[in-house]
């Protein structure tokens, strides 16, 4: 018995110690690798095949956000950008996971997962609405190919630093970000509208996807609730259809764009009397399913 304890508490500080080590030596390797700028083939390849034009694709770690320079014709949501928020105004989209996971199930209970591609350490995951029954493509993931002009000025403004810039001041600008009405996230264009009735004219391309309807969001966020509103007039135009709203604070609106085709180029203008305060934001969905 007393040569059998030592023994133990021999082994035992020798398991201890080697584990220590190797913990050292793990770790300190693992940050001197390279982080991954691009996707396995096998992922490359499906997303190829299989994704549209615009569609969401969230990353679950932010070791993974230098990958988003090198893809710069898909809608990537780098993970240093929120991801959980961001995705839960998605219906459908897809997650690129490594390093640490980000479940479909993690953003909300009623999406569905399904895994489509795993290769060295990498998953790439699908995200599916159980209570949908459309899939919706944004405007607000293809920003980058807008046109924009101001005032009577038909020179477009030069996408920038993930926005147009329509005026002096930081917040005159269009960009894609998430705000908040009535207390839900929405993820949309910001598009603060100038003085004077000066208009902000907006023309989206063509989708790239069959789809049965279109329709406009569009509201002031509860950032910019305001005592004694001034509306912002918002007005969609596509050759001789033209559908004009007005914005209401703190909501979001939803509203049919009856007869607008997906191949055609739809316009957009904004304009209000007065901008204080007028934090608005629209998106142009397109709805495959009725």
């Amino acid at each position: 018995m007393k040569k059998f304890l030592p023994d133990i508490y021999n082994a035992t500080l020798i398991f201890f110690t080697v584990i220590t080590l190797w913990s050292i030596f793990s770790f300190f390797t693992w940050h001197t690798k390279p982080l991954p700028e691009k996707l396995p083939e096998e992922i490359e390849a499906y997303i190829d095949r299989n994704l549209k034009y615009g569609e969401a694709l969230f990353l679950s770690s932010e070791l993974l956000d230098r990958i988003v320079l090198n893809y710069p014709d898909l809608n990537i949501f780098p993970a240093g950008g929120n991801s959980l928020q961001n995705a839960s105004h998605f219906k459908n989209f897809y997650i690129v996971s490594r390093y640490q996971p980000l479940n479909c199930r993690n953003i909300s209970k009623t999406l569905s997962s399904s895994t489509l591609v795993r290769h060295n350490g990498f998953k790439l995951v699908k995200c599916k609405d159980k209570e949908a029954d459309t899939i919706e493509l944004y405007a607000s993931s293809f920003i980058e190919r807008f046109v924009v002009t101001v005032g009577k000025n038909n020179t477009p403004i030069t996408f920038s630093r993930g926005m147009f810039s329509t005026g002096g001041r930081g917040w005159q600008r269009i960009s894609a970000e998430p705000a908040f009405f009535d207390g839900r996230q929405i993820f949309a264009i910001n598009a603060h509208p100038l003085d004077k009735n000066k208009k902000i004219k907006i023309k989206i391309p063509p989708v790239e996807k069959n789809v049965d309807n279109i329709a406009a969001g569009f509201g002031i966020a509860d950032s910019g609730v305001s005592r004694k509103p001034v509306p912002v007039i918002f007005t969609a135009s596509q050759k001789e259809k033209s559908h004009t709203f007005q914005s209401v604070d703190g909501k979001w609106t939803k509203k049919p764009l009856k007869g607008f085709l997906p191949e055609k180029e739809i316009e957009v203008t904004i304009k209000t009397e007065n901008s204080g305060r007028r934090h608005f934001y629209f998106d142009i969905i397109y709805i495959k399913g009725k």
